[in-house]
């Protein structure tokens, strides 16, 4: 029994000699989901772009205009989150995290900047 369930063992865990995944590899794995993770974060914040852009087409006067401004800042911002975010792809594998705080960074200025004009458009 305990030589069955040592052998279970071995089956999970990676013996002497296994190979493992070099640092490389795993750097490459972490850059490769947090772009990942960004996109699909660019994409909801451009899904709820749209519904604002949809609110403004039916606003009228000094409403239309408002949500127009705020469309145009967002807009801006999530433009220079896409430039960094295209450095961060061309970034070697090596000096990728330099990029990954300048990415985070103005995602962070995107989903203030959203939640700021979804507060003022109420």
């Amino acid at each position: 029994m305990a030589e069955e369930l040592a052998e279970k063992v071995s089956l999970i865990k990676p013996g002497p000699g296994t190979a493992t995944v070099p640092p490389q590899e795993k750097e490459q794995t972490e850059k490769e989901a947090f772009i990942e993770e960004t996109k699909a974060r660019m994409d909801e914040w451009s899904a709820e772009l749209e519904e604002l852009k949809a609110k403004a087409e039916r606003a009228e006067g000094d409403l239309k205009y408002r949500y127009k401004e705020e469309i145009d800042m967002l807009r801006e911002k999530q433009k220079i989150a896409q430039e960094k975010l295209a450095e961060l792809e061309r970034a070697t594998d090596t000096s990728w995290t330099d990029f990954k705080e300048g990415i985070s960074s103005a995602l962070m200025d995107i989903r203030k900047a959203m939640e700021d004009a979804k507060a003022k458009l109420k």
